[in-house]
């Protein structure tokens, strides 16, 4: 019978392309298994001359999956260019560039993660003698279905088999071959390794190898073993699948998996843009039925007509692979825009809050001493403790806005629907961005430069170009008021950048003000750096500023330098995203305005940990 199985070999490192090249995927290492029996054998895949290894699924990839899982989320990226060489199995992988993959590369580079597995099919077979008085069974013939990447080799025995199939697989006799190229159903078995083992610790240890991916796998073992003392490893396995669906499935605000997956911002906005037009009401009846139940759970009334009110479960983050969408929860639409933004993700997020929050917030340093341990020992004084002091942090609200044609959202294709949300998440992760750094305003948070040390802002003199001293200064205050890490991060906008690049240090020096000389560990491209911390460039940062409290009016440019995981970023209550749609302001030129409305807000719980140098001009 055609069997679906998987054996691991180790990742090497990552090229400066993020790709990983040659990786071992198989060799001819015997692994021992056992069969349908509970009879050990060893088997080895053969890559010689004469093996028949089907690799036509690689045409031109196969997807890289996530512990050989096949949901959408499941993604990793993709494995190409598969050769048989020096009897060994190799080809290139790249894991593609989204949130859950930078995620999975720092792991692999970490060694946390550090095996790749593959999952394939033995359709020819023969016997090639004992090893250990325990019959060996070469694959002279096999196909390769997909790779994956394993948090640790598989080392017990499990099979998740369709319940329709009563057809066993055993061995072939001494002078037999097994053909099993006929079309039924397969199985999926993982090897074990070790020496056969009671069946009761064999199910334990298929409970240990699961916990990565479902925390309760050894206490399901233990129950099923309590009940039943004779289950199986296949037995145990279908039950976790079963548990693990319900898990997966299972969300705060009762939205199956599926669903949230299947949730279309365009199809939601056609229907809000003509609610009069049968086909686009029938294409969002699941977006009404999503949003009726999100309003009745944050039991808002809304005033408008062509509104509605997202759930911030369905938000997701989607790469378009052909007709695949690979998806990732973030939770709340303002934890989405993260990915979108150069600042909020160095910032300390505070998700689902609920009204105007006090933060901890410290506003004295602490003293040391010695103290006494042994008899006739003194005190050396008393001690102050750590000052605090309370920083609130209330909700405001953020509006986004974003034009599009008729025509383009008519066209309800991935590609648009990644467009829609992409350009929300871009406007609001902008807006955020600048709020930050700002100073603050009608109805806005206030930021760094609004609530940093007033000693901390430093005035550019004549000719108020930017020097290594200024830099250094900056470095100076963050340090003095003992806030100074390697996480610390230089912020500039291109036009600052840009003189960097220009302007030695000094005279006597090869070096610019901005270099290039460090290797980023997150994306393994060079970046840029400021007397070694890392520089952001973003448009945001403003080039109008007139005062130490103004950013606006003036001409002057601004350069900030701190520690920005003091500055909090809340997102307020679980009910996620409010979209209103205008088909009437714009409607001559059959466009919709869309509107997007979330709750937010900031506190800075470290005013001195943020140095400005303010009033600078933008030339060399």
């Amino acid at each position: 019978m055609s069997k679906l199985k998987y054996r691991e070999a180790a990742i090497s490192s990552a090229d400066q392309n993020g790709e990983y090249k040659g990786v071992v995927l198989s060799t001819e290492e015997p692994v021992k298994t056992y069969d349908d029996n509970g009879n050990p054998y060893w088997e080895i895949l053969d890559y010689s001359d004469s093996a028949k290894v089907d690799l036509s699924r690689f045409n031109p990839s196969v997807p890289l999956l996530d512990s050989h899982r096949t949901g959408l989320t499941d993604i990793l990226g993709r494995v190409s260019n598969p050769k048989i060489t020096n009897k060994r199995l190799i080809a290139d992988m790249k894991i593609g560039d989204t949130l859950k993959g930078r995620q999975i590369n720092e792991q692999i580079e970490s060694g946390n993660v550090n095996s790749v597995s593959i999952a394939y099919v033995t359709s020819q077979e023969k016997r090639d003698g004992y090893r250990d008085g325990i019959p060996v069974i070469r694959a002279m013939a096999h196909e390769i279905h997909e790779t994956s990447l394993v948090s640790m080799p598989a080392n017990v025995e499990a099979k998740i088999r369709n319940l329709n199939s009563a057809t066993e697989h055993s061995m072939p006799t001494e002078n037999q071959s097994e053909d099993s190229s006929e079309n039924k159903t397969p199985d999926v078995k993982i090897r074990d390794n070790s020496n056969q083992v009671p069946m009761q610790e064999r199910v334990l240890q298929a409970a240990a190898a699961s916990t990565v991916a479902y925390k309760g796998a050894i206490p399901l073992a233990r129950e099923m073993l309590t009940q039943d003392s004779n289950t199986s490893v296949d037995k145990f396995f279908a039950k976790l699948s079963e548990r693990m669906t319900e898990q997966e499935e299972k969300n705060d605000d009762g939205i199956d998996l599926k669903s949230r997956q299947a949730f279309s911002f365009v199809n939601l906005i056609n229907h809000l843009a003509e609610p009069g037009d049968a086909t686009f009401r029938k294409r969002a009846d699941l977006e009404l039925q999503i949003c009726q139940a999100a309003r009745e759970r944050a039991n808002t009334e809304l005033a408008a007509k062509g509104q509605a009110l997202i759930p911030g479960s369905v938000l997701r983050t989607r790469t378009i692979d052909g007709d695949n969408l690979a998806a990732e929860n973030f939770g709340d639409f303002i934890s989405y825009a993260r990915e979108s933004s150069k600042i909020m993700p160095l910032c300390t997020p505070a998700p689902n809050l609920q009204g105007t929050v006090v933060l901890p917030k410290q506003s004295g340093t602490g003293s040391v001493r010695w103290v006494p341990n042994e008899a006739g020992d003194t005190a050396d004084g008393d001690t102050d403790e750590v000052e605090f002091d309370q920083v609130s942090l209330p909700q405001r609200s953020l509006s986004a806005r974003q034009v599009y044609s008729r025509n383009t959202l008519i066209n309800s294709t991935p590609a648009i629907e990644g467009v829609v949300r992409s350009d929300l998440a871009g406007l609001f992760a902008e807006e955020m961005d600048r709020v930050i750094l700002g100073n603050g305003g009608t109805n806005q948070p206030d930021g760094v430069y609004k609530t940093m040390l007033a000693a901390n802002k430093i005035a550019a003199t004549a000719p108020k170009k930017l020097t290594w001293a200024y830099l250094c200064q900056l470095e100076e205050k963050v340090a003095t008021q003992k806030v100074l890490s390697a996480s610390n991060v230089f912020v500039m906008n291109p036009t600052m950048v840009s003189v960097g690049r220009q302007v030695l240090r000094n005279a006597n020096s090869p070096d610019f003000l901005v270099n290039n000389a460090v290797v980023d560990p997150a994306s393994g491209q060079l970046m840029s750096t400021v007397l070694n911390y890392r520089l952001i460039s973003t448009t945001v940062v403003s080039d109008k500023v007139s005062s130490a409290t103004s950013l606006t009016g003036g001409t002057a440019h601004v350069i900030y330098f701190g520690d920005f995981s003091q500055m909090v970023v809340g997102s307020f209550g679980s009910s996620g995203l409010s979209i209103m749609v205008d088909p009437y302001t714009l409607s001559t030129t059959r466009r919709y305005r869309v509107s997007a409305f979330a709750e937010t807000g900031l506190a800075n719980r470290r005013p001195d940990a943020f140095a400005v140098v303010w009033d600078l001009v933008g030339t060399a």
